[in-house]
């Protein structure tokens, strides 16, 4: 008799540190969930509240004045970020990505217009050509970055081209058309 009181005793030790690590893994499980809500909370708390501006989509506007020279702009997290002045120029589109802004345009280079883009308000122009070109929308990820528009050729027409980081694209499909209008990507 004296084992089987013994296997009882060591039975019901098995049992109530069971119980305890039962009783133990539920609170801890049942503070884990109360936090992630009191954070999803919060959190929602904040999208919702426009004024908050601490999480959530940002807006970012691509801003004209007109005067005696045109002038662009940048509105980003409650800045102005001014375009660097390359002459004149006309923006024509804003896009963005890892917290930098894209901005398309063309500008005059000596007697033909030609593409250039923004990033975060510095200039980057295309490579120089003497074909006249124009942007009409622009579009990023990953860093990379890619811009719809077209040129003028002389004696041809009007013809439509992609730029990838500034680079035309070759995309024969498009050789037909004359304007590109909008740019996206999809993942």
């Amino acid at each position: 008799m004296h084992g089987s009181v013994m296997r009882f005793r060591e039975s019901d030790i098995i049992n109530k540190s069971f119980k305890q690590k039962s009783t133990i893994m539920k609170r801890t499980f049942s503070f884990h969930l109360l936090l992630a809500l009191s954070i999803m909370a919060l959190l929602c708390s904040f999208s919702n509240d426009d004024d908050a501006g601490l999480s959530g989509p940002q807006i970012s506007l691509l801003l004209a004045k007109s005067g005696a020279t045109d002038t662009f702009d940048l509105f980003t997290n409650g800045r102005i970020i001014p375009l660097e002045n390359i002459g004149e120029h006309y923006t024509t589109s804003l896009a963005s990505d890892n917290n930098s802004l894209y901005t398309a345009g063309y500008y005059r280079n000596a007697a033909e217009w030609n593409g250039v883009n923004w990033v975060d308000g510095d200039a980057l122009t295309f490579p120089s050509t003497t074909i006249r070109t124009y942007t009409t929308d622009n579009t990023v990820s990953a860093c990379i970055h890619f811009i719809t528009g077209r040129k003028v050729l002389p004696g041809t027409g009007i013809s439509a081209y992609v730029w990838k980081n500034r680079e035309i694209l070759d995309l024969p499909l498009i050789e037909d058309y004359n304007y590109l209008i909008d740019v996206n990507i999809r993942h």
